[in-house]
């Protein structure tokens, strides 16, 4: 009997049909829906990831049909199978077509479509999804039905999910597969079990932190002790080392000035010392990370409830957390940090040691050495948002401080003797001293006030007398009456000079500063810095600040000014407001940050020294010469 071609060909069709559906049951349906949707969102590392996000786009759709598409997928085989098998038994007979039949659809139906589908299935499935789309829709009444069946006994497909600890051995194959180095599996791995893990399991036990007594001295041996240990933040205690009192931040002590006095961490304990967060030993890790990182602490306090019968329930100090321990968790090994000077690189480690010989007492009256410039250049990029890096580079601000002026100058240590207002009439109220860090050694400024004042009347009597400010009057009149004095000293220093020499470089320093169209500066008194007054300043003293052009007055209220001033040493006494409201500033404190950034900068305070001060002054100009203008609108050029 004689086989119609046709038959043939409609073997050949039923063929290629069957390994279409078996291509789209292990290539289509094994892809996860999730991960389809994840491969979509990027990010993209190469060119093969974002082809193979196109392919994700194009069968997302289709995947998600779910149980009803599997049921076309198994309904397109079985039929196409079956036909096969029919055709081949009538063509051949039934055992050799049976056998034939067999053959065919399991090489070409199963291994050859499977095995492709398999290693290429987004490639496939894209390629195969417009049949695929015609099939369901064509057998949507069939296989919709006993799809929404499946999806309501079974549940929708949820996708592959893995356990924590499916994970892990995950991560361990993808190690095995050269996928991920020991270190990324580490993380990985770590990062799991963060939720589950306690402080109590990284903490540092309390005997064995670092910590300092509140009640010790503040000298050079202690400072280099915490420098050379290299810890940030360092808890004080009181008494017992279980009695933690507050955190200390290293950077604070940076700028500090021992040298002259003798001081405890408890006696400036209002400006150094910070407050700690106290958490319980039972707390998990990952609300601490996460509380570390939205604030400014990096440090917790761990401490346990301890309740004994028949007493009050009692909370003890256990022992020190901190972020740095966390992330040593994270990462499962200790990190190198600044203990280990012996493993530090670059910036960081010439910082850290150079920050160990900040206390010293060889110290350049009126020069930085280089580790003090890289304190200051530290502390200005942490804490002015002017030095920022977004505003000046790190190696530019180098330059700048390496580059500016360090003054040293000595002053009397009482305010301003009359404070007026812009009316130029002088109204005596009630002045009120505001220290900002409640220091012991307050100023008695209404008793100076009693000593010093003088009356506006007898003011304006001095000028028409003088023909010129008080100031100047007042100079020019030490200047004259000293004159036999100065000559001496001269004498034996053997630096002779003429009496009009000096009255020349006097009315140059005067003029310098403009004072006869400064009403303002008129209107203050000047001769309680300038009197001749053996314990405030000698003839000498008065000859070699009018040759070095230091004057103790920093800022006047609406006098302009261009210079930007970093209190290293000592006091400044900030006046501001009608009142009379007086700030002392100390060390590490500026002013004039404005003069900085505006060219016309006018401040609304006056600002002098306090006894003596050493002062680092930016000019504007220099500060123009490094900053980044783009990023600064408010400078103009």
């Amino acid at each position: 009997m004689e086989i119609p071609w046709y038959i043939y060909l409609i073997i050949i069709i039923l063929q290629l049909l069957s390994a279409m559906f078996n291509a789209l049951n292990i290539g289509l349906m094994g892809l996860d829906p999730r991960y389809l949707e994840l491969m979509t969102q990027g990010p993209f590392e190469s060119k093969d990831d974002e082809q193979n996000a196109q392919y994700a786009k194009k069968i997302y759709t289709l995947r998600r049909k779910g149980n009803s598409l599997l049921t076309m997928i198994l309904l397109g085989t079985a039929a196409s199978n079956a036909v096969i098998s029919v055709l081949m038994a009538d063509i051949e007979g039934d055992i050799k077509g049976f056998l034939l039949s067999t053959s065919i659809i399991t090489v070409f139906g199963e291994i050859i479509p499977q095995t492709f589908a398999n290693k290429y299935s987004l490639q496939i499935s894209s390629f195969l999804r417009w049949p695929a789309h015609f099939f369901y829709y064509a057998t949507f009444l069939f296989c919709y039905p006993i799809g929404a069946i499946l999806d309501k006994i079974l549940g929708e497909e949820a996708g592959n999910v893995l356990s924590k600890h499916q994970m892990k051995r995950m991560f361990e194959q993808y190690e095995k597969s050269k996928l991920l180095k020991p270190q990324e599996r580490k993380i990985l791995s770590a990062v799991l079990e963060l939720k589950s893990k306690v402080i109590g399991q990284v903490m540092t036990p309390i005997d064995k932190a670092f910590m300092i007594d509140i009640n010790v001295n503040l000298n050079q041996l202690l400072l280099k002790q915490i420098y050379s240990e290299g810890y940030s933040r360092i808890p004080v205690y009181d008494g017992q080392r279980e009695n933690i009192v507050g955190l200390l931040m290293t950077r604070d002590l940076v700028l500090i000035n021992l040298e002259n006095s003798i001081v405890t961490i408890k006696q400036l304990s209002s400006i150094l010392l910070r407050d700690i967060i106290a958490i319980d030993v039972e707390t998990k890790l990952e609300p601490v990370l996460s509380y570390f990182k939205g604030n400014s602490t990096h440090m917790g306090l761990v401490t346990r409830k301890h309740k004994v019968i028949g007493s009050e329930l009692s909370i003890m100090n256990i022992g020190i957390i901190t972020l740095e321990d966390i992330v040593e968790e994270i990462l499962q090994e200790e990190i190198e940090d600044e203990r280990e000077t012996q493993n530090l690189k670059g910036e960081r480690k010439l910082l850290k040691n150079k920050l160990i010989y900040l206390f010293t007492n060889h110290k350049a009256k009126n020069q930085l050495n280089e580790a003090e410039i890289l304190a200051i250049c530290e502390f200005l990029h942490l804490k002015v948002d002017s030095f920022h890096t977004s505003m000046i580079e790190k190696d530019q601000l180098y330059h700048l401080i390496s580059n500016c002026d360090i003054i040293d100058i000595e002053s009397d240590a009482v305010p301003f003797s009359h404070i007026v207002n812009e009316s130029n009439n002088f109204t005596r109220n009630q002045l009120t001293y505001l220290n900002e860090y409640q220091n012991s050694d307050q100023i008695q400024f209404d008793k100076h006030l009693q000593n010093m004042e003088i009356t506006k009347g007898e003011e304006d009597q001095r000028k028409k007398q003088g023909g010129s400010s008080s100031f100047k009057a007042e100079s020019q009149t030490i200047f004259e009456n000293n004159a036999e004095e100065i000559e001496l000293d001269d004498q034996m220093r053997q630096q002779q000079q003429q009496d009009d020499t000096l009255y020349t470089e006097s009315k140059l320093f005067l003029n310098q500063r403009d004072v006869e169209n400064l009403n303002t500066i008129e209107d203050y008194v000047y001769e309680e810095y300038y009197r001749v007054n053996d314990s405030l300043m000698g003839s000498v003293e008065l000859r070699q600040k009018l040759k070095e052009n230091i004057d103790p007055i920093l800022y006047v209220r609406g006098v302009p000014a261009s210079d930007f001033y970093l209190i290293l040493q000592g006091d400044v006494l900030v006046c501001s407001g009608s009142e009379g409201f007086f700030i002392k500033l100390s060390s590490y404190d500026y002013l004039g940050l404005k003069a900085l950034q505006e060219n016309e900068y006018r401040p609304d305070f006056s600002a002098k020294v306090l006894n003596q001060a050493k002062l680092l002054k930016i000019k504007q100009s220099q500060y123009n010469k490094y900053v980044k203008f783009s990023d600064h609108p408010k400078i103009r050029v």
